[in-house]
């Protein structure tokens, strides 16, 4: 049992010689802990729609008679006795739907966004996902995630620490104040302007240096506290204390997830974030390029040209 938070449209794939129509969806539970279950053939088209509007309604799902397989880690694939319940009548499913009613948009990608980091975290681990330099990176131009090995540092210049986002699609809009109405011109929706956080980074490995940003509940992550408490102190003109979290970042090596994408309204516009990170210092494993996180030493800003965000 567990609630649809995402979904993947309908494609088709090869199999032994023959062309498959499949469906992705994927579930969580309250432990939050996504899995995938894939429709294949008519599925796609008698249960398709069922779980996708079970999405938009926040519904509990339990699913009956699914075969096990692997994709990605544990994964689910539909069979022809297979069956999909919405909202059953019992406790746990009562439940499990008060609880995903309870979970905000940012809240429930989060939980993606968790799922993809791991996900590729194990296929590093496994030696089957490369690892980048700096350097390599401020070559790479083609949109995706590549994991990096050095130093992350925040910019210890004064940082707002946060921006005010449509509470739908979190684009940066030009309000002043939280909370006001307004119809977001990148979701075409009357929203509400939301703090989000956002903390200005740079990653280094001696290689180089590359400017990052850090958005929404991994900063939060980051910062310790959300945007919304940075705002309270904002608004009463008092500034967040960044010392500890500085020097803390300062001592550790990290193994980063970053992706680089366009900005919508430049596609040359290239942005590096932050996705997710783990403290790799005490690790032996070297890098695919070969550095090691014992020799790699912190960059100076000076030292390096800092790409732009």
């Amino acid at each position: 049992m567990g609630a649809v938070i995402a979904f993947e449209e309908p494609t088709n794939i090869v199999v032994d010689g023959k062309l498959k129509k499949i469906q992705r969806f994927t579930f969580v539970d309250m432990e939050m802990i996504p899995i995938c279950i894939t429709l294949w053939e008519e599925m796609t088209d008698i249960q398709g729609p069922v779980l996708m509007e079970a999405m938009n309604s926040r519904a509990a799902v339990v699913a009956k008679r699914l075969s096990f397989t692997k994709y990605n880690g544990i994964s689910l694939a539909s069979k022809n006795s297979s069956s999909f319940i919405i909202n059953p009548p019992i406790e746990e499913a009562l439940n499990l739907k008060s609880w995903i009613e309870s979970k905000t948009d940012e809240e429930i990608q989060a939980m993606l966004v968790d799922q993809t980091v791991t996900q590729s975290k194990q296929r590093v681990d496994e030696g089957s996902e490369p690892i980048y330099t700096v350097a390599e990176l401020q070559n790479i131009t083609k949109p995706g995630d590549y994991w990096m090995r050095g130093f992350l540092q925040i910019h210890e210049e004064e940082q707002k620490l946060y921006y005010l986002a449509c509470s739908n699609c979190f684009s940066k809009i030009s309000a002043h104040k939280e909370g006001i109405s307004y119809e977001c011109y990148n979701c075409n929706k009357e929203v509400t302007a939301v703090p989000r956080s956002l903390v200005v980074m740079s990653a280094s490995d001696g290689t180089g240096m590359i400017k990052i940003a850090a958005i929404g509940s991994i900063a939060d992550k980051i910062l310790q506290t959300t945007a919304v408490n940075i705002s309270r102190l904002s608004n009463l003109d008092q500034y967040y204390d960044l010392d500890t979290i500085i020097s803390d970042f300062n001592e550790k090596v990290f193994l980063m997830l970053l992706r680089r994408s366009f900005g919508k309204q430049n596609e040359h516009q290239r942005k590096m974030l932050l996705v997710g990170y783990f403290d790799d210092t005490n690790s032996s494993t070297s890098s695919q390029s070969g550095s090691n996180p014992s020799s790699i030493q912190p960059s100076e800003y000076s030292s390096f040209p800092i790409s732009p965000l």
